[in-house]
């Protein structure tokens, strides 16, 4: 059983929560080797953690950057639940959701980030889901389920993850098929109505097929009271489903396929009010905290929309070409994203903004990683990427505003190649190259 609070700002709000874990693992020698192989290892020395941060498997503490890595045994001790749970946990990082999405996330990493969920500004820190690249802001506050670990990399790393990676990096490493069949379940339940599950389930199809399916959903009544109105906002309402497949072609390949699906229904995040009218008089503004109330806001949009459906499908393919891996990435994703919020916490119509997203992009990439070992190691690859923005926009300032159609599609390719010399197990040198 575990118990989990939250405040807001100075006042009385708790929010509590219990949740509870099953799992079962189908074949029961597992645990009786798991527990002779924890026997015969020495329990003062120091799990090995693998990362895949340079685009190859490696020990994390022979890898030369500023890496966080956070397993699934971590992810859930720690109760990283959505993306900006990450700060708690990662150096010099700051997250936070755009203004007024529930869905968009602003990411800063040693100061370097952006602040505008527009299509038309590019992120300063990348997302990747499997390799796989999250171009925009919106949509990009993903809550975290059938995750095995997540990689966090400080610092510039165009070399192996482009010009949109001037701040850093995050990978989401999910779970992979590998035929073992289980089944684990996590829920939880608190007050202001929240109720979270998550389920993923491990199977064999057939003789040569390894499935793995999994499935959350996220529910909570909203903790803002609208007095203009009645009722409550800020709630949340996401539910998101993963399916993987893989199988063997020969003795050198494998292949995997992975759709996955997200659909939020949260609506817009409504800012509360901190100026009172002595305050709001003696600075010269508008009254927007008339009760003094921090939990209270005043709205005559009370029917703000914040709709976010994506998905997505990817193809995985490695080969063992002997000394080396050669990896095929093939992916296509979409994201519709309708918003329309109240951003002047008034009953006048001051600033209201409606926007409609439609995101689809297409991307490719092939890798060449050496798999020797050797001195010397080293890592090329291909990337082509293709994006196509539409987002009708209007602006309701002080009354309603005209729309404007706003589109914009991008074409990139790049390539790009990096190689580490071991001098000696202390010394190593590392260059690398990235041309688009």
């Amino acid at each position: 059983m575990k118990k989990h609070f939250q405040s807001a700002s100075n006042q009385k709000v708790l929010s509590l929560a219990v949740a509870l874990a099953i799992s079962s693992v189908a074949s029961p020698t597992a645990f009786a080797q798991a527990a002779k192989d924890a026997a015969a290892t020495d329990p003062d020395k120091l799990e090995t953690v693998v990362v895949s941060a340079q685009r190859r498997d490696e020990e994390m503490q022979k890898v030369p950057i500023s890496i966080t890595t956070l397993s699934a045994k971590e992810i859930e001790q720690k109760q990283v639940r959505r993306l900006e749970d990450l700060k708690f946990d990662v150096p010099n990082m700051v997250i936070e959701p755009n203004t007024g999405t529930s869905s968009g996330a602003k990411i800063f990493m040693r100061g370097v980030g952006t602040d505008e969920s527009l299509f038309s500004a590019d992120p300063s820190v990348a997302i990747y889901i499997d390799d796989v690249y999250i171009p925009r802001q919106t949509g990009a506050m993903f809550d975290l389920f059938d995750v095995q670990r997540i990689e966090v990399l400080r610092g510039p790393q165009g070399t192996l993850y482009g010009r949109n990676a001037t701040g850093g990096a995050i990978r989401y490493v999910t779970v992979k098929p590998t035929g073992n069949e289980k089944f684990e379940i996590d829920g939880r339940i608190g007050n202001l109505g929240r109720q979270d599950i998550r389920a993923s389930i491990g199977a064999k199809l057939g003789e040569s097929v390894d499935a793995t399916f999994a499935v959350m959903s996220k529910n909570r009544d909203g903790y803002l009271t609208d007095l203009t109105n009645g009722g409550k906002v800020n709630d949340e309402q996401v539910y998101g489903a993963r399916a993987s497949f893989a199988m063997n072609f020969g003795a050198a390949t494998r292949a995997t396929l992975t759709l996955d699906s997200v659909k939020q229904r949260s609506g817009p995040t409504y800012a509360s009010g901190i100026l009172d009218p002595a305050a709001a008089a003696a600075a010269g503004r508008p009254v927007n905290n008339a009760d003094g109330n921090l939990l209270t806001i005043e709205t005559n949009l009370p029917n703000g929309i914040n709709n976010l459906d994506q998905s997505g499908i990817s193809f995985v393919t490695t080969t063992d070409l002997g000394g080396m891996d050669w990896r095929n990435i093939l992916a296509y994703r979409k994201m519709d994203n309708l918003l329309y919020i109240d951003l002047d916490g008034s009953v006048a119509t001051r600033f209201h903004l409606f926007q409609d997203q439609k995101q689809r992009q297409n991307s490719y990439e092939t890798q060449l990683v050496s798999t020797g070992a050797g001195a010397l190691k080293w890592t090329g690859g291909l990337f082509f990427f293709n994006e196509k923005n539409d987002q009708p926009t209007r602006q309701d300032i002080f009354a309603t505003g005209s729309t404007s159609f706003i589109n914009q599609k991008t074409n990139a390719s790049a390539g790009y190649g990096q190689a580490e010399f071991n001098f000696n197990p202390v010394w190593k040198a590392i260059g690398g190259v990235e041309s688009n």
